[in-house]
């Protein structure tokens, strides 16, 4: 699992600071002061000073930045059988999650099954914005039953680390314009193009404007 996830860093902006089979380092290669320190466990005994101390240690001596530890995450894989967890686990993660010491701490339950949705990060906003997987995702949480669930990894990504950005406004103005300019005729998408790569001092300054707009409407449309 970390060695996926050192992948999908790498794919926003992040690079290999340590690269080991147990933990993996990165940090932000955009001048940004952010490092993550990723390790795969199965168990929820890493919370102890021992470990943490180990893993300050361990970034301290390949990255010389005074504000390291303030700005270091400690990204636990949690590796279950099946998913959801135990009640008892979660309060579990959110006291790890809430301690404010060493390390700000995000836990990541996953499954063995799960790991081959990551193969393709470029898919993942697709994957949030499908109705139909949502859908799915109800019914599996539902019947308490997220083992095998796409969504369910994508969306935990997505509320844990804050460089997986969801569709922004213009991307979904975009989604919208798109589903009306299908549902125009011919003449309104010609009208509604020659308006898009018009700049607004054009239709100011130019009086031929509003002639070039009524003569779309002659064109001959093939």
């Amino acid at each position: 699992m970390i060695n996926k996830l050192s992948l999908l860093f790498q794919h926003n902006l992040f690079e290999v600071v340590v690269d080991k089979e147990k933990i993996k380092i990165l940090k932000r290669n955009d001048n940004k002061y952010e490092y993550f320190i990723i390790v795969d466990v199965e168990t929820l005994d890493v919370l102890p000073n021992n470990y943490q101390k180990e893993y300050l240690s361990t970034i301290k001596e390949y990255v010389k930045d005074k504000e390291v530890d303030k700005n270091s995450t400690l990204l636990i894989c949690l590796k279950s059988e099946t998913l959801p967890l135990h009640p008892q686990i979660y309060k579990e993660i959110l006291k790890i999650e809430e301690d404010p010491y060493f390390f700000r701490k995000l836990v990541l339950p996953y499954t063995e099954e799960q790991i081959a949705f990551l193969d393709n990060p470029d898919m993942f906003g697709d994957v949030i914005k499908d109705t139909n997987s949502f859908e799915e995702f109800k019914v599996a949480c539902k019947n308490k039953d997220l083992t095998n669930s796409q969504y369910e990894i994508i969306s935990q990504l997505y509320i844990k680390l804050p460089f997986f950005k969801l569709p922004t406004v213009s991307n979904i103005k975009n989604i919208v314009l798109d589903e009306y300019k299908s549902l125009l005729s011919d003449e309104e998408t010609k009208t509604l193009e020659f308006l898009e790569r018009t700049d607004i001092d054009d239709i100011l300054d130019n009086d031929d404007f509003f002639k070039k707009l009524e003569d779309l409407k002659w064109m001959d449309i093939n």
